[in-house]
């Protein structure tokens, strides 16, 4: 089974933050995060009223954090020549061949970490922090299908 692809800039931005997302840990630091910057503003109006300098601060840094986040996803996508290329995956039983224009990657089964599914993306995890990712659109609903067998086959940890 072949699926062709190639991220446009959007794409790897959405792909970066689905990845990043699809940890847990990401998910419970940033409501744990959420959740002190608010009782911090609840705590600082209820002793002054709402005041500007007790809002303000929280604000900024929540706003922060997702734009420093954003633009170096932005700057890795254009100093690395590699991110737009057209990638061929080519799920095979034994294995997972990855060809770029200027790289070619084997994988054997045993080597993934998991391969899971969202709404949007397939991300074949290489490890516990390093994943590729394909658009679903790319993948046909039969070809999904065969890959949850082969991955079944190989016991790869999948939740297609």
């Amino acid at each position: 089974m072949i699926v062709k692809t190639k991220l446009s800039e959007k794409d790897y931005i959405n792909a970066s933050i689905a990845i990043l997302f699809a940890r847990s840990y990401t998910r419970n630091f940033l409501g744990i995060a959420c959740v002190v910057i608010l009782m911090n503003i609840i705590s600082g109006i209820v002793r002054s009223g709402l005041v500007i300098a007790n809002v303000l601060p929280p604000i900024i840094i929540l706003g922060i954090f997702p734009a420093v986040f954003y633009f170096s996803i932005k700057r890795g996508y254009r100093n690395n020549k590699r991110m737009n290329e057209s990638i061929e995956y080519n799920f095979m039983q034994n294995d997972l061949v990855v060809t770029g224009e200027s790289f070619k990657s084997e994988l054997s089964w045993n080597k993934v970490y998991k391969v899971a599914k969202t709404n949007k993306w397939l991300l074949i995890w290489q490890t516990r922090q390093i994943a590729n990712a394909i658009p679903i659109n790319n993948i046909a609903g039969d070809d999904l299908t065969k890959l949850k067998n082969i991955l079944t086959d190989n016991q790869v940890v999948n939740n297609l």
